[in-house]
């Protein structure tokens, strides 16, 4: 089940893994916005646990976007850069191993703060540690390193962050606007 000495994922990490980054939506997430959501199924969930919720899931890659199956749940092919959203309507933005292949950090921390609600959270989740992707643009070594860049990138304050454990080198922080 290892490959080169770094443990193999199942589908039940990745369920296991999807189960405690719904648990930490313990609130009514109201206006949702997921960045890299591929087919938006993590937003199927999040309408499943709160169904008078909204969700808007974005993903630069049309193949990935499939037809939403609940009220509510929209799933468009577009740039994180560039959302073709209005300014202060979401009050959770989602980004779950998106921010490690962003090239514009700065771009999207523009776009992250002109469409998010002064109280919004935000909820980010990253591999940390040795990480051999060529895709990835930023490389977070240490949880620490990856909250000051997230609190210095975004202009977040951290409320609470987990290392998931069944998935080694995967850290998930809520955060919200630091204003």
């Amino acid at each position: 089940m290892e490959k080169e000495g770094r443990p193999e994922f199942t589908q039940k990490h990745y369920d296991k893994s999807a189960q405690t980054k719904l648990d930490s939506i313990d609130f009514f997430p109201g206006q949702c916005l997921e960045i890299g959501c591929e087919s938006g199924w993590f937003g199927q969930r999040v309408l499943e646990k709160y169904p008078a919720a909204k969700y808007v899931g974005v993903d630069f890659r049309y193949e990935e976007i499939t037809a939403p199956s609940l009220p509510g749940h929209y799933v468009i092919n577009g740039d994180a850069c560039r959302l073709p959203l209005k300014k202060n309507t979401m009050d959770l933005l989602i980004g779950f191993h998106v921010l490690e292949h962003l090239r514009d950090i700065k771009g999207f921390a523009g776009e992250l703060d002109r469409v998010l609600k002064d109280d919004a959270k935000v909820l980010f989740c990253v591999p940390i540690g040795w990480d051999d992707d060529p895709c990835h643009r930023w490389h977070f070594m240490t949880a620490a390193g990856w909250k000051r860049f997230i609190m210095r990138r975004f202009g977040l304050r951290q409320v609470s962050h987990v290392r998931i454990s069944h998935e080694p080198g995967e850290y998930m922080g809520l955060f919200e606007r630091a204003r």
